[in-house]
């Protein structure tokens, strides 16, 4: 993903984000978008324990320990 301006990103996380199931893509981007877990699992018609789920899921398989960390890569990745 490389973008004038921009560095490319690092091989390595674009193959974590790669390693994210569809539904776990979608949290995640539902967590960058600033929503809570309660709303996410209204969005996508599924419980918070499903959603808290998923996002242990996505930490783990992004290395990452919060939200914030969680956004900044997401930020990163995308950018």
């Amino acid at each position: 993903m490389n973008v004038i301006g921009h560095s490319p990103t690092p091989i390595h996380r674009t193959w974590l984000w790669d390693s994210l199931t569809s539904r776990e893509t979608e949290v995640a981007r539902l967590v960058v978008q600033g929503m809570r877990n309660a709303d996410i699992a209204q969005e996508l018609h599924i419980s918070v324990h499903t959603v808290e789920s998923h996002l242990k899921h996505i930490y783990a398989k992004l290395d990452v320990h919060t939200r914030v960390e969680l956004v900044r890569l997401i930020r990163d990745l995308t950018d």
